[in-house]
């Protein structure tokens, strides 16, 4: 047997690692994976044959026109094959289609630098590499880098990279680019040019502004080099810069810009009562301009009394945003003022942070309109029961001031109903005469309501613990009773500890016992527990020792190596072999054993000297020794290497299990002398293989393989449209595959939207892109994009109404339009209103007409406008009145022959605010009447007005003049 293989075996026998240094290239995998863009890899020209060359790939992003800069005549020629069997050896060495190849580099110390001409939207700046210079393991290349900043522009900023004269690439590629907090900044794509010949460029798209720059770096160990090309974006305040506009309220579309200033990490806008609605849940939209966002956490917004009102909707994941607030899926409060404030930390990640404030009128009483001096808050254990019955007693007969829907106030003794509460089940209760609001534990709740005018006003209470408890249990439990710090013994009861508190507040008390007991269990447990736990653990690169028994077993396996080792390897390495497990032990043990190993020694010369020792090859028994032996000292599994025989999948929903070798030094450990198990196997992602020793292993390592997400297609049925401004909203009926989830996003939000569900709304005219991204599970994203153009109406119509008086003159419709048309028009009722071709309309009669506009253009869809054209009567009566007896006064006017009828008010008042009678004439001959019921001696005021019957209501004319009257006593 070598004395080679014996070192092998003893090194397994002693679970000591003789890890040989050599010198390791660096790999692509010692740069950050965010970091590679482009990487080119090529052998060093020290290179021995074409079996050991790597496979040299470049990966760029995208190609322009331009012709590739000249190099130097010691320039390296890059080859790429697309054909996986096919390598290459140096730069100067040459491909023949399987014909043998020569070697045609004269000089192999030759240095080749590369030097490279970088470009930024046509900005040029060299990147040149400096010569190489000696290490103690190898000759590198300097790390250079060239930055460009970038510009703020509607196109794509693109890198491009000129490779020497005379290098082919065979395929190109790029991966995404990256904010320092790794969100994504999109795809970078090739733009055009030749794929072969280059140069290549990374678009980066229009998403990158002046807060980006690019660096480009070239590194080489002297026996790879790479080639990368790295994006690397920082965040600026400019980068958070965006709009709140009110998309669903009483005047959508509002929007309010938000910028971040120098010494603030917050932006506020505001939108007034005026701008909300009171009617539906108000929308608030958040555009930011940084288009990387990974996400927005939001918390519920909450009214003055802390009660949650409506938990806000996020929509997308590109940075926009919808707020939807209101109480539940109700109207938002009257008078209310929604106060959106953005704040972000630049830490290890940005974090957008959305608050809503809701303000109410100063003054409001009603609870949920959210004011501050809130009369209906109150806290239950700040208060004795004096209090609280007091306040509700005031709530019965307390008025309340009320606005309405012009903001006008009056004050409203409310009628509130109170909620039959269940002591049981509710956590406030009303005591048996009604008179007090109890709370069992901390919180708000409601306890009554009263419904005024179709609006519900609600009573909440908010009860927290009061100082006196906390004060008691501190004085008895705490530390000194200052500190805060609370101890229950073990032996003490439940029922002692919350006989401190009142009835209504037991439960808690005792929830708090509990707590506080299985704290102060935990923290005794290893320190003042009688007996204790020692968790310490000591030992050595070696064996770990503790005892006597590890010293007995080490002398019994020094026993069996003396008998066993000579048939194996021989006398001399069997003697090394003792006395390096001497030397291995620790210090206290050594010489102990060192008797046990020098007496087998002695032995083993003696009976080799006497001729009874014979050194030959393995037996069956010398076998079954050695692994007992083996079985005594496992190695550890850690210090083995553990190979899996592929580490790179694709999700395909099935279970991943490679095959796993493990080593020990030089020597393959069976399968036998291990389990294994995996772990995060199916799934995208990273999986963990865990290799577990028995036998002659012991302990356990982990290694790991990744599983890629798998490709998902989405799938539009049409890639563009052609929509007129106004157009309803129409679905694009995408699709993905099971179970992904579509979102959709417009390129012009003021051209065309389009809302979660992929329903796009025309706007205005003009074109705009709609990308539908489609994200699953264990899949890439998908994105799929469709144009929509939108062109401007056929007909552009100012007014849709006009009002006129009988005896006015003609006027024109002001109908105009967008393209060639033919305008034709055609009114409703000749007798109120006729119109010529022109668009010019005349005045008939009273009543109400309807225009009809019709405009028809080549190639466009007919378009229709009605509009409405309401003609009072001319006549502006004159009136009289004149006092009768009995509490009556005769009104005369004037007839309206082409009136339909008459109306005539009676008012205590001249402007009328206080009508007492009106009367309606239906017959156009009728020009008097009685008004009955007036009170003796008392002032009235009278007018009159014609009226003609219209469809769609009566039209009225003018009133006369009021007329004043006083009834006969």
């Amino acid at each position: 047997m070598k004395k080679k293989e014996f070192t092998k075996f003893l090194a397994l026998m002693m679970s000591a690692a003789m890890v040989a240094g050599s010198g390791v290239p660096v790999t692509a995998a010692d740069f950050s994976s965010d970091d590679v863009v482009v990487e080119t890899t090529a052998e060093s020209d020290d290179a021995e044959t074409a079996d050991e060359a790597d496979d040299a790939q470049i990966e760029l992003g995208g190609v322009e026109n331009e012709e590739p800069d000249t190099a130097s005549e010691d320039t390296d020629e890059v080859i790429i094959s697309e054909d996986e069997n096919e390598t290459y050896t140096d730069a100067f060495d040459v491909f023949s289609d399987g014909e043998e190849e020569t070697d045609i580099l004269a000089d192999d110390t030759t240095t080749v630098k590369p030097d490279f001409n970088v470009t930024l939207n046509g900005k040029a700046s060299t990147l040149n590499v400096t010569d190489k210079k000696e290490t103690e393991d190898s000759n590198e290349w300097q790390v250079v880098d060239v930055t460009f900043n970038g510009e703020d522009t509607n196109d794509a900023n693109n890198v491009s990279v000129n490779l020497p004269e005379g290098t082919t690439v065979t395929k190109t590629n790029v991966g995404r680019a990256s904010k320092y907090i790794n969100d994504n900044r999109g795809f970078p794509k090739r733009v055009n040019g030749d794929p072969k010949t280059g140069p290549f460029a990374a678009d980066m798209g229009d998403s990158l502004n002046s807060t980006s720059w690019y660096v480009v770096q070239i590194y080489s160990d002297g026996t790879h080099k790479y080639y990368k090309l790295n994006f690397h974006i920082n965040v600026e305040k400019s980068d958070l810069q965006g709009t709140v506009r009110l998309d669903a309220g009483a005047q959508t579309g509002t929007a309010k810009d938000l910028t971040f200033d120098a010494d603030s990490k917050s932006a506020e806008c505001t939108f007034e009562s005026s701008e909300a609605s009171e009617t539906e849940n108000n929308v608030l939209t958040f555009n930011l301009q940084a288009k990387g966002i990974r996400k927005i956490e939001m918390g519920t917004s909450y009214d003055a009394n802390k009660d949650a009102i409506l938990e806000p909707i996020t929509v997308g994941e590109d940075g926009t945003c919808k707020l939807s607030f209101g109480r539940g899926n109700g109207p938002a409060a009257k008078s209310t003022t929604y106060h959106c404030v953005v704040t972000y930390q630049d830490d290890e990640k940005v974090h957008y942070t959305i608050k809503i404030t809701r303000k109410g009128r100063a003054g409001a009483s009603y609870m949920w309109g959210g004011s501050k001096d809130n009369p209906f808050s109150m806290s239950t254990f700040d208060n004795n029961s004096e209090t609280i019955s007091g306040l509700i007693s005031s709530l019965k007969t307390a008025p309340i001031t009320i606005y309405d829907e012009n903001g006008k106030s009056k004050m409203v003794t409310p009628s509130w109903t109170f909620y039959n509460l269940d002591e049981e089940k509710d956590n406030f209760y009303f005591s048996e005469d009604g008179s007090t609001l109890y709370a069992k534990k901390p919180g708000i709740g409601e306890f009554g309501e009263w419904t005024y005018n179709g609006t519900t006003y609600k009573l909440y209470a908010q009860a927290k613990y009061g100082s006196g408890a906390a004060k008691t249990l501190l004085e008895k439990y705490g530390k000194g009773g200052k500190d805060g710090n609370v101890s229950i013994s073990a032996c003490e009861k439940a029922e002692e500890f919350t006989g401190l508190f009142p009835e209504n507040m037991k439960q808690d008390a005792e929830d708090l016992y509990n707590l506080i007991k299985e704290l102060n269990t935990a923290v005794n447990i290893g320190s003042d527990k009688e007996g204790g736990w020692d968790y310490s653990i000591t030992g050595n690169t070696g064996a770990v020792w503790t005892d006597d028994c590890e010293s007995a077993r080490l002398s019994k396996a020094i026993e069996l190596a003396k008998a066993v080792w000579p048939h194996i390897y021989g006398l001399q390495d069997a003697k090394d072999a003792l006395n390096k497990m001497v030397e291995s032990a620790p210090g206290e043990k050594q010489a102990e054993l060192k008797k046990i190993a020098d007496a087998a020694i002695a032995e083993l010369d003696k009976a080799y000297n006497e001729g009874t020792l014979t050194v030959d090859m393995v037996n069956e028994t010398a076998k079954e020794t050695t692994r007992k032996l083996q079985e005594a000292n496992p190695t550890d599994v850690a210090n083995c290497e553990i190979t899996l025989d592929q580490t790179e999948y694709v999700y395909d929903g099935q279970a991943k299990e490679p095959e796993v070798t493990v080593k020990n030094g030089d020597e393959v450990v069976a399968a036998d002398e291990y389990t294994v198990e995996y772990k995060n196997n199916t799934d995208a992602g990273t999986a963990t293989v865990a290799v577990t020793g028995k036998g002659i292993l012991t302990g356990n390592k982990e290694v790991t393989f990744t599983i890629a997400p798998a490709e998902q297609e989405v799938t539009v049925p049409v890639s563009s449209f052609t929509k007129t401004e106004g157009d309803a909203a129409f679905a694009l009926n995408a699709s993905g595959r099971e179970g992904a989830v579509l979102t959709y996003s417009s390129s012009d939000a003021k051209i065309v939207s389009v809302d979660a569900e992929g329903n796009v709304t025309p706007l205005k005219a003009g074109t705009a892109t709609i990308t539908v991204k489609a994200s699953a599970k264990n899949y890439k994203d998908a994105t799929a994009s469709v144009n929509v153009t939108v062109i401007k109406k056929v007909l552009n119509v100012t007014k849709t109404s006009v009002t006129k008086t009988e005896g006015n003159k003609a006027f024109s419709l002001g109908v105009k339009t967008n393209v060639k048309a033919t305008v034709t028009y055609k009114t409703s009722n000749k007798n109120v209103a006729t119109v010529n071709k022109k668009g010019k309309v005349t005045v008939k009669g009273p009543g109400r007409a309807v225009i009809t506009v019709t405009g028809k253009a080549s190639g466009r869809a007919t378009e229709t406008v009605k509009i409405t054209v309401t003609v009072k009567p001319s006549a502006k009566l004159s009136a009289k009145a004149t006092a009768l007896k009995g509490k009556k006064a005769q009104v005369t006017w004037k007839r309206n022959k082409k009136a339909t009828g008459y109306q005539i008010v009676v008012a205590t008042d001249k402007s009328f605010k206080n009508v007492v009678k009106t009367v309606n004439i239906k017959k156009n001959k009728t020009v008097k009447t009685s008004v009955k019921g007036l009170k003796k001696g008392k002032k009235y005021y009278v007018r009159v007005r014609s009226y003609k019957k219209a469809s769609g209501g009566n039209v009225y004319s003018s009133w006369s003049k009021a007329k004043p009257v006083k009834a006969k006593k």
